[in-house]
């Protein structure tokens, strides 16, 4: 399954790829909100795969869920990809055993090969991702249940997908992945690695040139997914009695959080075009601050940014 918004180049790139590397799998193209013209251009040039046409945008959880739903209909394994990748060698995984219903196949660098991901994780205590790149690094990780397989490309058994109720659409596009990943262990299942399946990724190519995706939605959605899932690891750690260390650790979590809602009031204020001070706020906020008031005195802002008068 093939998920598209707009950018009729790369989606002709990736199903071609994956027509060349999986000739006898079925291939359904979803797009998500595509311009008509796009549509249409590519139901002309594509008219060996069945399309799925949703009218409006609905995020890439969403398109994925509405994707998947359909394409579980004929089939209890998807490989999902995003448009800008493409499908290098294809592997489909065994039958369902050990409840391994996720498979994280290793995705390279486009035009490099260089291992972008074989899976990945979240860390707790810094509130960050990490994305594995070797088999050794993912075996190795010092806290299993926080793996997620990146929503570039993976596997996804139709048992899974039941059970979960698909992608959290809340989040829209980032971070969807690793909550859905997160929640699927949560109920006994778990991720394993697909090396024989090798996607090259584009890095960033459909959303790149978007504020919107890169920035706030990224930003947002961490502090939704760190919100809803760490909460219960300071609980945690207080009914083990590690008192001092368990204050350490919140101190640090609730600067980290008090950053990201300063941000987000700022960028609020600033407009989408200003996030710059947003991404600043979250590593120096004294200095941005400072930035945002001199700014705002020499008139280099928007209209609706000149009337900002308090700096959070």
């Amino acid at each position: 399954m093939v998920l598209s918004f707009n950018h009729p180049e790369l989606t002709l790139r990736c199903v071609l790829s994956a027509r060349r590397a999986a000739p006898l799998s079925r291939i359904l193209l979803v797009h998500n909100g595509s311009e008509s013209r796009f549509v249409r251009s590519l139901q002309k040039d594509l008219p060996f795969v069945d399309q799925l046409v949703i009218p409006e945008n609905q995020g890439y959880s969403g398109g994925v869920n509405a994707g998947l739903k359909l394409a579980f209909n004929a089939s209890e394994w998807v490989l999902l990809l995003t448009n800008d990748c493409e499908l290098q060698k294809f592997s489909q995984p065994t039958p369902l055993q050990n409840r391994i219903g996720i498979w994280a196949p290793q995705i390279e660098v486009r035009k490099t090969s260089r291992i972008d991901s074989l899976g990945g994780a979240f860390d707790p205590i810094r509130l960050q991702l990490t994305h594995c790149r070797s088999a050794a690094e993912w075996v190795n990780l010092p806290q299993p249940k926080w793996r997620y397989a990146p929503g570039t490309a993976l596997w996804l058994h139709r048992q899974v997908f039941q059970e979960t109720g698909g992608l959290e659409t809340e989040f829209g596009t980032y971070w969807e992945d690793v909550d859905f990943s997160i929640r699927a262990q949560a109920m006994n299942w778990q991720i394993g690695l697909a090396p024989e399946t090798v996607i090259h990724h584009g890095v960033g190519k459909t959303c790149q040139k978007h504020a919107h995706y890169t920035s706030w939605l990224y930003w947002r959605n961490q502090y939704l997914f760190c919100h809803k899932h760490t909460a219960p690891l300071r609980l945690a750690r207080k009914a083990a009695g590690l008192f001092r260390l368990n204050r350490w650790l919140d101190w640090r979590l609730q600067w980290r959080l008090q950053q990201v809602r300063r941000g987000l009031r700022l960028a609020w204020r600033l407009d989408l075009p200003r996030l710059r001070y947003w991404l600043q706020v979250w590593q120096y906020p004294s200095q941005a601050r400072n930035q945002l008031r001199q700014d705002i005195r020499t008139g280099s802002l928007t209209p609706q940014a000149r009337n900002v008068t308090a700096v959070p």
